[in-house]
């Protein structure tokens, strides 16, 4: 009998639980973007090397997640993301260390009060880049491909920080704001932290970010174990009645010193059932000659459906002797050829499908 009792309090317990668990799995969305092209570079010859033509074919930003909220009530709600990018064409994650590799957070969020999330999280000038580029951060086009910090670029605004609390706060006539601060955990690099703010009216965004992090002296050619990486940015947008201009400002600079300055201007066009974009960048470093780099690309945008694109894109990488940027999405690929080499310039077509789920 007692094993009996203990059996039929523990179906009892079980059923509003198991309710609930179903109840709460149908708020969890799965989402993704499939994105892979087929690239065409030519690298121009120099001095020391031979110019070079190479079929590429390269996965952009292809992803998956989960997402998902509860309303707690009173005009709140607790909600979660975690993300996940990966390599369209091998199938490969994205990071060979890390699943969700992308912004993975938990936070809660008011009406009135604005929103707290912590995890590993975007800092405000990756929105900032997302909002201000025609490309949307894609393509042979993508604003990221001369301004964000990477592997082989040490200047320029870091992208993404873990161990990260951010406030959102509330939007009051048109205006956004935004705090992030990242935890060093015990690293000698210590705590990166961002301010952002932006704008949005009827026909204008504008928005501003700054923030600061720690690197080590040999990143950015310093004596010294760490520097201090500081970077401005601005960006905006204007639709006119048949067009929609764009523009975006970067200034990032090592333990006070102003090390580069860049610039991107563009234009997106709706035609027939898509889209142009074209978009000029430029970007300047002020402590080492000949170290210039200039993006010039355009491409159309072919709408399928909402959720399936086709693309057609075409680009000129400009690199002064001292620099060696490749043409995104396949700079990866052409990296792991050894190319470009300092001074190489970039001729780039690229011919790809989007599509969303």
């Amino acid at each position: 009998m007692k094993k009996f009792t203990q059996l039929v309090l523990s179906a009892a317990a079980f059923v509003p639980l198991h309710g609930l668990a179903q109840s709460a799995a149908s708020n969890v969305q799965l989402y993704g973007r499939l994105d892979i092209s087929v690239n065409q570079h030519h690298f121009s010859g120099t001095p020391t090397q031979a110019e070079k033509s190479v079929t590429l074919m390269s996965s952009d930003t292809s992803l998956f997640g989960f997402k998902g909220s509860e309303d707690l009530g009173g005009g709140a709600r607790a909600y979660f993301k975690i993300e996940s990018g990966f390599n369209l064409d091998t199938g490969m994650q994205y990071s060979s260390t890390t699943l969700f590799n992308r912004e993975t957070y938990v936070g809660i969020a008011s009406d009135r009060y604005g929103a707290v999330q912590l995890g590993s999280q975007y800092v405000p000038t990756q929105w900032l880049t997302k909002k201000a580029d025609p490309f949307e951060r894609s393509s042979t086009g993508a604003l990221l491909t001369l301004f964000q910090e990477s592997a082989t670029n040490a200047y320029g605004y870091v992208a993404q920080f873990n161990n990260a609390v951010q406030y959102i706060s509330p939007e009051v006539a048109g205006v956004v704001g935004r705090a992030y601060w990242s935890a060093g955990e015990g690293s000698n690099l210590g705590n990166a932290w961002s301010l952002g703010i932006e704008y949005t009216g009827s026909r204008l965004w504008i928005g501003a970010t700054a923030g600061g992090s720690h690197t080590t002296g040999a990143m950015v050619g310093l004596p010294g174990p760490t520097a201090t990486d500081r970077s401005t940015a601005l960006g905006a947008t204007y639709a006119l009645d048949s067009f929609k201009l764009h523009g975006f400002l970067i200034n990032d600079s090592i333990d006070g010193r102003s090390r580069m300055n860049g610039y991107m201007a563009g234009v997106s066009i709706p035609f027939g059932p898509g889209e142009f974009h074209t978009s000029y960048s430029r970007r300047h470093r002020l402590d080492v000659n000949n170290a210039d780099s200039s993006l010039l690309a355009v491409n159309y945008n072919y709408l399928m459906s909402k959720r399936t694109t086709l693309y057609l894109s075409a680009s000129r990488l400009d690199n002064e002797a001292a620099s060696r940027f490749g043409v995104w999405p396949a700079s990866r690929e052409a990296a792991a050829l050894g190319y470009p080499f300092g001074g190489q310039d970039v001729t780039a077509l690229q011919l790809g499908i989007r599509h969303l789920f």
